[in-house]
């Protein structure tokens, strides 16, 4: 399950366990886990819940594709960037915070979490990837934070997304916004995050 590192450190690098709520802890042998590997809960049918301590500071590519069963995770505030497909049709996920620390979304990263319906983007996001959210079946609204610069191609394409607020400065393509979906533009001026 974990690797150890030279700078003792560990990573989590295969978890093919049958547990349905699982805690990641702090230190594996006086090594302090500081990641999750690429494709390292990939499939995992039974995981329901998963708890990350503070000290991960990235979650690699596809890490909890499949896991249909997944409801709940939390994203620690040191993680910078929601690696591609990390929640890759996770079909139970149905909310997720991101942290302030999450800085970019990569591509497919939520695409076809057919439950979540909820998600909140932090002020500090820049850049959100090409269908990172696409098929995403269940999200009705999402608001785009004015740090962002960058929506990729699809980000939101199969989903059922009636409103998109957006900053009034950011470009948007056409193949960004779903039929039937209303773009409303807001001055960033007038949001208070706190």
């Amino acid at each position: 399950m974990f690797e150890k590192n030279k700078d003792r450190t560990a990573v989590v690098v295969k978890y093919d366990g049958k547990k349905k709520n699982l805690i990641i802890p702090n230190y594996y042998h006086d090594f302090k886990v500081t990641g999750i590997e690429d494709f390292a809960f990939q499939r995992c049918s039974f995981l329901e819940q998963l708890s990350m301590p503070d000290s991960i500071e990235r979650i690699g590519r596809y890490a909890f594709n499949h896991c249909k069963s997944l409801k709940k995770i939390n994203i620690p505030p040191s993680v910078r960037e929601i690696s591609p497909g990390t929640f890759y049709c996770c079909d139970s996920l149905f909310s997720i915070s991101l942290p302030s620390s999450v800085k970019k979304i990569g591509h497919d990263a939520f695409s076809g979490c057919k439950s979540l319906s909820t998600i909140i983007l932090p002020p500090s996001l820049s850049s959100i990837g090409s269908n990172s959210f696409s098929e995403c079946e269940s999200l009705k609204t999402i608001c785009i934070p004015p740090s962002v610069t960058n929506i990729g191609k699809d980000a939101f394409a199969g989903t059922s997304l009636k409103t998109i607020l957006v900053p009034k400065q950011i470009r948007i393509s056409d193949n960004t916004v779903p039929d039937k979906c209303v773009l409303m533009r807001y001055d960033p001026m007038y949001l208070n995050y706190d």
